[in-house]
């Protein structure tokens, strides 16, 4: 899971993330992806609730648009990788793809609170 909103009980707000979270079924527990970062890009979307996110494969989730509060939409395609090292712990890394229309995504190229899905390949 990606992003999302959250509830802040000490200061009674509910701020946007952008963490990455992974539900283990057999220990039946919630843990947090740490995330590889390049100080130099924009290695990360920013964070957003309302995206379309979609499994594509057993280590890559898309995420497509999403929004930060009502006037802070957003208009992007990211690409999660995961992998996991020998000690069973689990990485992910963040890819930023090109959109060749951005205008025509959706209705008045706002891309949130739509859903979506993998067909096929």
């Amino acid at each position: 899971m990606f992003g999302g909103r959250t509830y802040d009980l000490e200061n009674q707000r509910y701020p946007v993330s952008n963490d990455v979270w992974v539900f283990d079924f057999n220990a039946q527990d919630w843990y947090k992806v740490a995330i590889e970062t390049n100080k130099n890009v924009n290695t990360m979307p920013a964070p957003r609730y309302g995206q379309t996110q979609s499994q594509m494969d057993e280590s890559h989730i898309l995420i497509i648009g999403g929004c930060d509060g009502p006037t802070k939409i957003f208009n992007d395609v990211w690409l999660l990788t995961l992998r996991t090292d020998g000690l069973n712990r689990t990485f992910g890394s963040w890819r930023q793809l090109t959109i060749s229309d951005p205008g025509g995504s959706s209705p008045l190229g706002l891309n949130f609170h739509y859903a979506g899905c993998r067909v096929n390949q």
